[in-house]
């Protein structure tokens, strides 16, 4: 049977060594809490196991043998990358930018590298223990390269994805250094899962506008293979909650409550639970309740804040900081409210476990979950699911993930202090009937949906990806290791017809953006002065633009789809159409450009000497595919529009004049009627003209997995410019053993 395998960065226990004996406890968090349930037979969870010492073959062993009793498998790692991984990249970095704390980051990442090797080495475990046809499930923000690490390693197994923190809008993540990166790891996933349908709408806009693989429904096209992008909130298990909350046992906390109420009956308890952390608004709460105290100084002595907030990630500055900023905070309010028997804020800094807290929760008035922002935000769930007797009220960030699903809930903002003092206030002056309505409706949305569902729904909803219509998606692209065979049928004499954007270099925001480097500058220079081969650059840019790039190159420039041309042969440039020809209604349509320009922000006008183009890649507001219906059907009622025609491109829309193909420019070579064969290589639909023109008369690729009539595909523009390094290996070594008698030398080649 297949197996399904969670992978996270921590197990969902720690073990610790005592007098020699190991110990397991279960892990302290939301997604540990939230999965455990899942083990079984079938699942394995793969993690470290938080043990730093040096330890022995036999303890090596005994380790290995007692996370295996408990479903578990363990990864080791070296400490010092560990440590980098962990405290410099995935909390110093990537936890402040999804959390929009630009000020936190950092200013530059030296240790990118170990964050690397260690989802590299979660891959070579991986590797280990896999087989065809399980799943591996990888959770969160510490493992975001794995994806792709996995898919490389071509393991036939289905990959998961799920991010349990915030993603960010994109032009918060555009601030990432190492965007690119990030985007194509966690790409490598069959299935992406957010807890809200917002995240992963941040996350679609990102890769559209950063990595510029497209939007399909339900997800995105990424080189040919659907990656589904799905929202799916975790819940808890309702039913073990409020049984623990039923337990009369109690313990250290629901103590402290019991004897503050003894001493004071008519005291109301509000509640809150969260790690000590910078993105939990803590200080802004208390300021909040300081604020109730001000305004409702009747409360004095009849209301209480518990505040459980164990300390974590204290290496880091940040957090210890936020630790110091929150202890004078409650000191201060103490010290202004408080007299003899009685203190306002009673702070913990150490941890309790779910039996303490689920208790506690069915003895509070008031539960206070205020987050800044927050991925999900699980306390708000167990603390309605505590709640059977109905009664209690939930004061809920409108920021935290949780929201969506818990509209019943007072919903605040954290930032506004006044407003969170009012909601405290009216939380603790509610009528009981009010109290138990809202709590119902709570419990309705939580006790149906708990943690076994949610792993049903994101598999539900995100179903193994079936084959894409045309040919099937991975199989179809060429691998590096077959180029040379395909190549070495090549005979010279060559002509090759070659897209620039996408084919030859990567799509990119802003058209300007996509001048040749260095690399792809020596690649053709190599090229196009190898014997047997003429190499003619077939774009739709402005041909100003090619010429400006490629002029002391001897490769022939054909600009705006073949509009105009150049011979390095003869310097000299051809227009395809009469330069007298009426353009009237392409300067209708630029004007139209320029009005919608205006209205909708990002859209970027393109002029060129026989088309206009619109690219929209940039347009921050709304669904793009309103904008392009309503403004193709006011392109159709113009006047003399049937001497144009309608391009859709990848994120533009070009609208040229008629008679103009990259056709013409493959027919007037193939007519000079010396003997040569073709090459055609590019990524849209206007190189489709290219290859129905050479058909079996030469060789056709498509970079990318959209429908076409090509023979051959190619991943993206990086596996465009192996092959063409492997075409002028191929050729120079021809050339070098014989040089046929029909040999084509390039313009500029004696």
């Amino acid at each position: 049977m297949n197996r399904l395998f969670i992978v996270s960065h921590r197990l969902p226990f720690s073990g610790c060594f005592d007098n020699g004996e190991l110990r397991l406890k279960p892990s302290v968090g939301g997604l540990a809490s939230g999965l455990l349930p899942l083990l079984n037979e079938n699942t394995i969870w793969l993690g470290w196991d938080g043990l730093t010492q040096k330890m022995s073959k036999a303890q090596k062993t005994m380790v290995n043998k007692a996370f295996q009793d408990q479903g578990c498998a363990t990864v080791r790692l070296p400490m010092r990358a560990h440590h980098a991984f962990y405290n410099d990249i995935s909390n110093g970095v990537f936890w402040p930018l999804y959390h929009n704390q630009t000020g936190r980051l950092p200013l530059t990442l030296p240790h990118w590298a170990d964050y690397q090797l260690i989802n590299r080495l979660f891959a070579d475990r991986l590797a280990e223990l896999v087989k065809p046809g399980d799943t591996v499930w990888i959770q969160d923000y510490h493992l975001q390269l794995l994806p792709k690490m996995i898919r490389d390693r071509d393991l036939g197994v289905h990959i998961s994805f799920f991010m349990h923190i915030p993603f960010p809008p994109s032009e918060i993540f555009r601030m990432l250094p190492i965007r690119d990166e990030i985007l194509e790891g966690m790409l490598g996933a069959d299935t992406i899962g957010f807890h809200t349908q917002g995240y992963a709408d941040h996350f679609k806009q990102a890769v559209e506008s950063i990595v510029s693989h497209p939007r399909v429904p339900d997800g995105l096209m990424v080189h040919g293979r659907k990656v589904s992008v799905v929202a799916a909130p975790l819940g808890v298990d309702g039913s073990r909650w409020a049984e623990i909350a039923a337990h009369e046992e109690g313990g250290t906390l629901v103590e402290a409550i019991d004897k503050m109420r003894q001493d004071n009956p008519e005291l109301n308890v509000l509640f809150s639970v969260d790690r000590l952390d910078y993105t939990k608004g803590l200080s802004r709460k208390f300021l909040a309740f300081e604020r109730l105290l001000e305004l409702h100084p009747e409360l004095l002595g009849k209301i209480t804040l518990i505040q459980i907030a164990p300390t974590s990630r204290d290496e880091l500055p940040a957090y210890s900081r936020c630790k110091q900023q929150v202890e004078q905070l409650i000191g201060s309010i103490n010290g202004r409210f408080g007299v003899p028997g009685y203190q306002p804020i009673q702070y913990f800094a150490s941890a309790f476990n779910a039996e303490e807290l689920g208790q506690a929760y069915g003895k509070i008035n008031v539960m206070l979950v205020t987050p800044l922002i927050d991925g999900m935000n699980l306390v708000a769930k167990e603390f309605v699911a505590s709640r059977a007797d109905l009664d209690g009220v939930l004061v809920l960030s409108e920021f935290a993930g949780a929201v969506d699903e818990m509209r019943d809930a007072l919903i605040v903002n954290p930032y506004d202090i006044d407003a969170t003092a009012q909601a405290m206030y009216q939380a603790l002056t509610m009528p009981q009937s009010d109290r138990m309505l809202r709590m119902k409706k709570l419990r309705e949305a939580v006790m149906k949906f708990n943690a076994r569902e949610w792993v049903q729904q994101f598999f539900s909803r995100a179903p193994r990806p079936l084959p894409a219509p045309g040919p099937e998606p991975e199989k179809v692209f060429l691998q590096a290791h077959e180029l040379p065979g395909l190549v070495s049928r090549l005979k010279a004499p060559l002509a090759l017809f070659i897209d620039y954007d996408g084919t030859l270099f990567p799509i990119v925001r802003r058209p300007e953006l996509a001048s040749p480097d260095a690399s792809l500058m020596m690649l053709l220079k190599r090229l196009s002065h190898t014997p047997g081969i003429e190499v003619h650059i077939v774009s739709g840019r402005r041909f100003d633009e090619l010429f400006h790039w490629f002029y002391r190159l001897p490769l022939y420039l054909h600009g705006e789809h073949g509009g105009i041309s150049y011979d390095p042969h003869t310097r000299q440039r051809s227009l395809l159409l009469d330069p007298k020809r009426d353009l009237t209604a392409l300067k209708r349509v630029h004007d139209l450009f320029e009005t919608y320009k205006d209205v909708y922000k990002g859209l970027l006008v393109e002029k060129k000497a026989f088309s206009i183009v619109l690219h929209y890649r940039m347009m921050e507001q709304g669904p793009v595919e309103p904008m392009l219906e309503a403004l193709t059907a006011e392109i159709q009622a113009l006047e003399g529009v049937d001497m144009l025609e309608i391009l859709q491109g990848k994120k533009n829309l070009e609208v040229r004049a008629k008679g103009i193909s990259k056709a013409h420019v493959v027919q007037k070579r193939m007519q000079r009627g010396d003997p040569i064969s073709c090459i055609a290589i590019g990524d849209d639909t206007t190189d489709e003209d290219m290859f129905r023109v050479i058909q079996e008369n030469g060789m056709t690729l498509r970079v990318g997995g959209e429908s076409s009539k090509a023979q051959y595909r190619l991943r993206d523009s990086a596996m465009v410019r192996e092959f063409l390094r492997v075409l002028e290996v191929h050729l120079s070594h021809e050339t070098k053993s014989t040089r046929p008698l029909n040999f084509v030398a390039p313009a500029g080649v004696k």
